[in-house]
């Protein structure tokens, strides 16, 4: 089975600024798609596979910043990795779904297959698709 067909929340495409922090680890990027289990995240830096994050999402007003106490980095490709949240407050769970449920666009069924998500600025490269493990 592939992880697509293991993914059990609907992805989104919205971009919204997070800052990544991990042990010895800071940077900032923004996601590319966002369900309530998990998003993928592109910036200049991101952390290695298997490394334990905290996120914190500031998406638009009138949302509330949503912080993501433990997350763990599930792949990577230069300047992308995919996370998987594993423990957020109630509050921050509930902002969470509330604001991707009132995303209305959900993402192409394409992405992610053959070819991983596109960078940020619509650059063409060949990617490695994430591993089956999500």
């Amino acid at each position: 089975m592939s992880w697509e067909e293991q993914r059990q929340q609907r992805r989104v495409v919205t971009v919204v600024p997070v800052q990544t922090v991990g042990d010895l680890f800071h940077a900032n990027g923004n996601t590319v798609n966002l369900s309530t289990s998990g998003c993928a995240i592109a910036g200049a830096q991101v952390p290695e596979k298997g490394q334990h994050v905290f996120l914190w999402l500031q998406p638009p007003k009138p949302y509330t910043s949503i912080k993501i106490q433990l997350a763990v980095v599930r792949w990577t490709v230069p300047e992308m990795c995919g996370v998987e949240f594993i423990r957020l407050s109630v509050a921050g769970r509930t902002s969470l779904q509330h604001y991707a449920h009132n995303r209305s666009e959900p993402l192409p069924e394409h992405i992610g297959r053959s070819r991983g998500p596109r960078p940020p600025g619509g650059a063409t490269t060949d990617r490695v698709s994430p591993p089956e493990t999500l």
